[in-house]
């Protein structure tokens, strides 16, 4: 018993900490239960009065929903009736995740990209040479070394990379025809045809409504979503991929804030359906297992997880920030930094030469919004698809298939290959910027330092 009041005192001591330091929903809390008979057990004693089945592929979480005032009390007899019965494996308050916040910079310099680059290769999109990312013509290399990768591949619809975000607008003219479909529903007819557990998920889902169409009512997730995979097509931009399946996965609403819970269930519906790739540009809340476990679920089945490093200056090592620290414990986390134009650390970035992997263009990046339009925005969430694509580009070639790839070597690929440069040095483990071609052809890795 007295062990028992020790955990109690320390649960509770955890949840008054999170209050003060991080952003939590108040009276909210998830629970990972050990196993289904726990779960129903749970729900059957407490009733839907104060929880709420999440309804994760997994079937192991629960929301409880409490008065603020009486949170602690609540919280107190269930830790102690789940102690006893040994039903709940952790309970964490439901932290506020949102965007990694947008900064666009104004630079003049931005305006010297304009002026079309003509070589055999380059896309036709009309956009295409304001895409410094991509091949900057104001300082030659200082980019993903875009046209040499695409003479070795532009991609493969057999890879999947799910956009964990604010949504995706399905219907811009530069995304519909890279968009993931389940083909084993049909839709708008209220019926869960392939037994997933959610009714007319054609391109994804949205969490924060917990409804089937994940249509962007922000403007990030789409721009997120032409960086990776914007179609080759002759009008507006270039992805980094020309042929891609982006899933839609709204898990932030359009004001750009999310939870716990919406997070863990994005991801392991992303998980159970068996994307290649998870893109994701948010960050907050405080350190969360039940996050970690199920970023380690999508590791297992061999998932990447590229995430923003942070848009606060900060250093990673030191302070983390999370979901992108938590490459520290899973291997296929992929923590992404900013560069600008110039090939500098971008003023906003986050860094850490020992939690920041790799560093890719996140200043101005132009890309696509909701309604058939563009947009050009700043922020780690700019460089992260960047890296998505990259690595899509890796998983796409027969070469890399005809090895066995984890998480782990794609990372150490990626930081292996990128091309060194001086003013990045610090600013991640890598010490330099993501380079496509070399990651495709190995050209570099030989002497990259780990």
């Amino acid at each position: 018993m007295k062990s028992l009041w020790i955990a109690l005192s320390m649960m509770l001591m955890m949840f008054s900490t999170y209050a003060q330091s991080v952003k939590r929903i108040p009276g909210e809390f998830v629970v990972r239960f050990k196993t289904q008979r726990n779960a129903a057990r749970f729900f059957q004693r407490n009733g839907e009065g104060i929880v709420k089945n999440l309804k994760a592929k997994s079937g192991l979480y629960g929301k409880i929903k409490v008065h603020p005032q009486q949170g602690q009390s609540i919280i107190h007899r269930l830790l102690a009736d789940s102690i006893n019965t040994q039903d709940i494996a952790r309970i964490e308050p439901n932290f506020v995740y949102q965007l990694a916040p947008v900064k666009n910079e104004q630079d003049s310099r931005y305006n010297h990209l304009r002026g079309r680059f003509y070589r055999a290769g380059v896309p036709a999109d009309k956009m295409f040479d304001e895409l410094w990312g991509l091949h900057n013509t104001k300082n030659e290399g200082i980019d993903v070394n875009a046209l040499n990768a695409w003479e070795k591949t532009k991609g493969s619809k057999e890879v999947v990379i799910a956009v964990i975000d604010t949504g995706v607008d399905y219907t811009h003219p530069d995304i519909k025809d890279n968009m993931w479909v389940n083909t084993k529903e049909i839709p708008d007819n209220g019926i869960d045809d392939d037994g997933n557990g959610f009714i007319d998920d054609i391109y994804g889902y949205d969490f924060v409504n917990d409804d089937s169409d994940p249509m962007d009512d922000n403007d990030h997730g789409t721009h997120c979503s032409g960086t990776i995979g914007a179609s080759h097509n002759s009008i507006g931009v270039a992805g980094v991929m020309g042929n891609v399946k982006i899933m839609a996965l709204k898990f932030l609403s359009g004001r750009g804030g999310g939870t716990l819970d919406g997070a863990v269930r994005a991801i392991d519906y992303a998980t159970e359906m068996g994307v290649d790739v998870m893109s994701n540009s948010w960050g907050g809340g405080g350190r969360s297992q039940i996050l970690l476990d199920a970023i380690k679920r999508a590791e297992e089945k061999g998932i990447i997880f590229v995430a923003a490093a942070g848009n606060e200056s900060n250093n990673n090592d030191r302070f983390p920030s999370y979901p992108a620290s938590y490459g520290l414990d899973a291997q296929n986390v992929i923590s992404v930094a900013a560069m600008d134009i110039e090939g500098d650390g971008a003023s906003f970035t986050n860094y850490g030469v020992k939690s920041v992997h790799v560093t890719a263009p996140g200043v101005n990046i132009v890309s696509t919004t909701p309604g058939g339009r563009y947009k050009s925005f700043s922020g780690t969430s700019m460089a992260t698809p960047h890296v998505s694509g990259v690595v899509g580009l890796l998983l796409s070639t027969n070469s890399r298939r005809a090895v066995k790839v984890t998480s782990k070597n794609i990372r150490e690929w990626l930081i292996r290959s990128s091309k060194p440069h001086e003013a990045l040095k610090k600013t991640s483990l890598s010490g330099g910027y993501v380079d496509a071609f070399s990651a495709l052809t190995g050209q570099g890795v030989l002497v990259r330092r780990r």
